[in-house]
């Protein structure tokens, strides 16, 4: 049997060759098409991710521009040393007597004030605009007293002796609940009488939730010095500080009043006293700094005792009177009660010259006749100006809002944002 003759034909040497180059030429092709696609989607990439970086950037210097005006109240302070990354620019214009201010001061209680802020991230750049209301608000830290609850000023002692007309109340007041006729207190303060007295609902302190999420060193023991108890708080900074093992009783804290010892609480910095249950002093309360003029201030954030005096939900009480050259601070979720109870004779005088009081409730007991109770809250004094902003920025205090007690408030609607 003869073999078939396997020679190609004619026309047909090297077709499988040529196939092969056309193979090869069609994936190079497509392997260039895929990679030039790939630069472009990454370049396209790259400018979205640089489109929204500078957006966020401008949405960033908005905030920044609102912090500027609240805390300077000038028009110019929003382009005044910009310090956010990628922000180029920063304007706010307010419509003022019929034409448009960008460098004056801004009006509160004027015309809305708009905000425009541009970002630039290498080639992209973002612009951010809205229309602001400008108006002041209430904060509770810059009040004498605010109360979710009331105000109670007592007229008589339990021994049926007279205390009226002996607190003096400067300073703004912030009552969440009036009673219906306000006179019920009013009437027993000695003149003049307080004027700022907003009625507006309040929130009642963020206690508990403070206290789960700050914690404080133990302090030593009070000293006894001949008629006084001394304790001692602070380092010169900012220092939060438990209550003592020693000093905390079961199931209140009470300092030991059975030597009838009046307290001294020396202070250095800004010492913030944590008591979970609640704060008793007997006897009269003096606070003093050690640190010289407006280097020191005092804190007392306490829970509700649930055993105290004869309201169970009572945090913090000075029975004995309070006298304070230096700034403090009381806050409680329960009742603050500062009263002249224990010194049959009335005893002396009694001051704090800068004082905030933010509680459910406050209640006031007076000296008897011939002495008094002076409360004060400086405005912009060095609660409002120092301390304050401070321990807000900080995250020390509760139930912050604006410090400045300036805000600016988006109109819905006007919010807008463009690549120009």
């Amino acid at each position: 049997m003869t073999a078939p003759d396997r020679s190609p034909r004619p026309g047909e040497a090297g077709f499988v060759l040529i196939g092969v180059v056309i193979f090869v030429l069609a994936l190079t092709i497509i392997g260039i098409s895929l990679f030039s696609l790939s630069s472009y989607e990454a370049q396209f990439f790259q400018r979205s991710l640089d489109g929204e970086q500078a957006f966020q950037s401008a949405a960033g210097g908005i905030e920044r521009a609102k912090f500027a005006l609240a805390r300077d109240s000038l028009l110019s302070s929003v382009k005044e040393n910009l310090p956010l990354e990628n922000v180029t620019a920063a304007t706010a214009i307010q419509m003022q007597g019929g034409l448009p201010d960008s460098t004056g001061p801004v009006q509160w209680q004027g015309e809305d004030v708009t905000l425009r802020v541009t970002a630039r991230v290498n080639q992209e750049r973002r612009t951010v605009e809205g229309r602001f209301w400008p108006h002041l608000t209430r904060e509770v830290y810059s009040q004498l007293i605010a109360t979710s609850g009331g105000i109670h000023v007592m007229p008589f002692a339990p021994d049926g002796s007279d205390r009226r007309f002996t607190i003096y109340l400067t300073g703004p007041i912030w009552q969440g609940t009036m009673p219906p006729d306000p006179s019920d207190w009013l009437s027993v303060l000695h003149h003049p009488l307080p004027s700022n007295i907003s009625t507006e609902p309040l929130a009642l302190p963020a206690v508990a939730q403070y206290l789960s999420s700050h914690s404080g060193s133990p302090s030593g023991d009070p000293e006894g010095i001949g008629l006084w108890w001394r304790y001692r708080l602070g380092a010169g900074a900012v220092d939060l500080f438990s209550t003592p093992s020693s000093m905390t009783g079961d199931p209140d804290f009470s300092l030991d009043d059975s030597q009838h010892l009046c307290v001294k609480l020396e202070v250095t910095g800004c010492a913030i006293w944590l008591m979970s249950r609640g704060i008793r002093f007997e006897q009269k309360v003096t606070v003093v700094g050690t640190s010289g003029p407006g280097s020191d201030c005092l804190i007392i954030v306490a829970g509700k005792s649930g055993t105290f005096h004869d309201d169970p939900d009572a945090g913090i009480l000075f029975l004995g009177g309070l006298e304070s050259g230096v700034p403090v601070i009381l806050i409680s979720d329960g009742g603050v009660y500062i009263q002249d109870m224990t010194d049959p004779s009335g005893g002396p005088s009694s001051s704090v010259q800068d004082l905030t009081v933010y509680a459910r409730d406050v209640v006031l007991t007076g000296p008897r006749l011939g002495a008094e109770l002076s409360l004060t809250h400086v405005q912009g004094g060095s609660l409002d100006t120092y301390w304050v902003p401070l321990l807000a920025d900080g995250g020390y205090l509760p139930n912050v809002t604006s410090t400045s007690g300036r805000e600016l408030t988006l109109r819905p609607g006007t919010w807008h944002a463009s690549d120009r």
